[in-house]
């Protein structure tokens, strides 16, 4: 039984550095305890050039203490690209870990397993004319950045270059599985009997990326399995809906702040109606300053606050604020729903004292 861990799109970047090398160190530390004889990292190990230049030191030593018998392959991706000018990919050492930066491909084989190496590239037309052997050993897997042509991917996920691959470029080379980068989210669909797996960014790269992250652990002997295995130092993204306080302060995050982790990423998505913007700036840097240890990135989004000056003071929504106060739930939907009929009454009240005007 080989065992095979596979990971994607971890974005090391040098401005978060401690925190995405935690997680590299994780990786490599789960490669070590599953006894995996390789460790795959599908493309955007970095997240540009220069991240590239200033921490592929870093990575060799953590490829350098992988135990003796696990082997390390790099594709490169979109990323590993960006911002590189005139330099050459192909020219960067990421030794001991083999690092295939030009396509179309590289075979990597032994009498157990061949493995195609696939970067990323913008269309793979040519698939075809390429001179890739017949497969001798009995497993053959590609490791491949890009969008597979008929998998089902949801908003969100896509890159802005999906450098687009036809799944009977698999098929045709005799490839039972690819393990693929590209897309931020797990996913994994077989097509025309190939199983194509992606295992989602090995970090929270971008906002929006929510649920844990994962690796994938391939098991392959008579025959092939995967599995997830979760990066407890990759965090999670969070997002908190949290309606203002009419003044616009912050009311109390009461348990939530308990659920949250060093390596997380948090996003308060305030909404409502509010009457003073300077009262909300003010608890936000309050929250800052009380919560911003306890994690990676704490931030405030205000896309669903609409100010309002004076409004509370109007005599038909005085009269209506008055009424709604005394109906105030306990907690649950019910309250969800009263805070929203606050906010829609106040816009109307707006709107009826605008057609006076």
């Amino acid at each position: 039984m080989m065992r095979i861990l596979h990971c994607a799109d971890l974005h090391l970047s040098a401005e978060e550095a401690d925190y995405c090398l935690g997680v590299l160190d994780e990786i490599v530390a789960m490669a070590a305890s599953n006894r995996c004889g390789w460790l795959l990292f599908a493309g955007d190990l970095f997240d540009t050039y220069p991240d590239l230049e200033k921490l592929k030191g870093e990575f060799r030593k953590r490829m350098a203490g992988l135990p003796q018998g696990c082997r390390a392959l790099v594709i490169a991706g979109n990323h590993d690209r960006l911002r590189m000018g005139a330099k050459r990919l192909s020219a960067v050492d990421l030794e001991p870990a083999a690092f295939v930066a030009d396509g179309p491909f590289e075979l990597f084989a032994d009498e157990a397993l061949e493995l195609v190496a696939i970067p990323f590239a913008p269309a793979h037309a040519d698939y075809l004319e390429w001179n890739l052997p017949p497969r001798k050993a009995p497993l053959r897997i590609a490791v491949a950045h890009g969008s597979i042509a008929g998998m089902h991917y949801t908003g969100g996920d896509e890159e802005e270059e999906p450098g687009v691959m036809d799944p009977d470029l698999f098929v045709r080379h005799g490839i039972r599985l690819a393990a693929l980068g590209h897309i931020h989210a797990s996913r994994t669909e077989v097509i025309e009997g190939v199983t194509f797996s992606y295992p989602g960014s090995a970090r929270v790269w971008r906002r929006g990326e929510s649920g844990a992250r994962r690796v994938n652990l391939i098991e392959a002997g008579e025959s092939l399995s995967l599995s997830a295995l979760t990066l407890a130092s990759a965090g999670q993204y969070r997002r908190v809906e949290l309606p203002l306080n009419l003044d616009g302060s912050l009311p109390p995050l009461g348990p939530l702040v308990e659920e949250w982790g060093k390596a997380d990423w948090v996003e308060i998505a305030a909404s409502g109606v509010i009457e003073d913007e300077r009262v909300l700036a003010a608890s936000e840097a309050e929250l800052k300053r009380r919560q911003g240890a306890r994690v990676r990135r704490l931030e405030l989004t205000r896309e669903g606050v609409l100010t309002l000056e004076g409004i509370a003071t109007q005599p038909v929504a005085k009269r209506f604020l008055e009424r709604w106060k005394a109906r105030e739930p306990s907690g649950g939907e019910e309250r969800t729903v009263w805070l929203k009929a606050r906010e829609l009454a106040l816009l109307k009240v707006k709107e009826l004292l605008e057609a006076r005007q």
